[in-house]
């Protein structure tokens, strides 16, 4: 009876052993998903924001030349002079290097934007791979568990090296 009772201890402690190494794994591949999906979706929240400032940086550049048209064009008037000549070459020479100003402010915020969406990318694809890094450890300490618990049990019923 009391190596029956023994063997019964060993493998039931071994059997509790092996669920909590396989628990722990999806455990802690459950929280690296997690941390992953959260960082990702800052990284994508980045993504948003640069999109609007985008939007909002074409309006302040329309309105900018609207401006710079509008005062060219009162004081061109208001000397007495046609719009045409000297001040039109100034107003489409300026119109043309606000636009150019835009165009590079646009594609940093584009190059911004989609360096975010990238992060986003990598850091889901990253947590899953540490998701499945640590249930494969949580599933290869549960099975190595097992063995253990077998090796030990059949020592104690065979005899052999370190028997009990």
């Amino acid at each position: 009876m009391g190596q029956t009772f023994t063997t019964g201890i060993t493998a039931v402690g071994g059997l509790i052993q092996a669920v909590q190494s396989f628990r722990g794994g999806s455990a802690q591949a459950q929280a690296y998903q997690q941390q992953a999906n959260y960082n990702a979706q800052v990284y994508e929240q980045q993504a948003a924001m640069i999109a609007s400032q985008k939007a909002l940086s074409q309006e302040q550049a329309r309105r900018s030349i609207g401006r710079m048209r509008g005062t060219l064009v009162a004081k061109t008037a208001g000397k007495g002079l046609l719009l045409s000549g000297s001040p039109l070459a100034i107003m489409a020479d300026t119109e043309s290097q606000m636009l150019f100003d835009q165009a590079i402010n646009e594609y940093n915020l584009d190059v911004q934007a989609a360096a975010a969406r990238s992060a986003a990318a990598m850091t889901r694809y990253s947590g899953a791979t540490q998701a499945s890094y640590a249930k494969t450890v949580g599933r290869a300490n549960a099975f190595s568990g097992l063995l253990s618990t077998a090796s030990q049990i059949g020592r104690m019923y065979y005899g052999g090296p370190g028997k009990l």
